[in-house]
């Protein structure tokens, strides 16, 4: 939140059913250390488990079944999910990230009527961020964009991007990807 710096650090700790808009577990704009943490089915609509704007260290941590959710509705729906468990730049290390998700359901309610749904990085969502001998298996991006009967005047639009990690200059060393998946209708 803030106030923590590099020599901040939480090691040994469970982070389990945390829920916030961004966020669902830690929300940090300061570079904390988490050593040998776990993070366990949080959510949001950013980060399910962690969002930084910092610049975070994550030394054998272990990210399952986080989930980045967004829906929308009405005339002009709109819903965007970004990074399963984590959204932002951060430094990873020896960590695991299994079984997290990020869905985008945007419906409208109308004809004519507009849905867009976009969901970025079913696991991570970041950017200049580096990965190290890490491991991303069964994760899931998934966007669902639906209008009613599709009569004209009417756009709908599913966008689902990197089902293990979506973002820019990243860096990876010593990776395993497994089983992860977009699906997008």
């Amino acid at each position: 939140h803030g106030e923590e710096s590099e020599s901040t650090s939480f090691e040994s700790l469970i982070f389990t059913g945390g829920r916030s808009s961004s966020g669902g577990a830690v929300s940090c704009s300061s570079s904390p250390q988490f050593i040998n943490c776990d993070f366990i089915s949080n959510g949001s609509d950013e980060g399910g488990a962690v969002s930084s704007s910092g610049n975070p260290f994550f030394q054998g941590c272990v990210f399952a079944g986080n989930f980045a959710n967004d829906y929308g509705s009405g005339d002009f729906a709109s819903a965007g999910a970004y990074g399963g468990a984590f959204v932002g730049t951060g430094r990873f290390f020896d960590c695991v990230f299994s079984g997290n998700s990020c869905y985008a359901d945007a419906t409208a309610d109308t004809n004519p009527g507009y849905s867009y749904a976009l969901a970025r990085g079913g696991a991570c969502d970041s950017v200049n961020s580096t990965y190290q001998n890490c491991v991303f298996i069964d994760n899931t991006a998934e966007a669902f964009s639906y209008g009613g009967c599709c009569l004209p005047g009417f756009a709908e639009y599913a966008y689902a991007y990197g089902g293990a990690i979506f973002g820019s200059e990243n860096t990876f060393e010593g990776r395993t990807f497994r089983n992860n998946s977009i699906s997008a209708w």
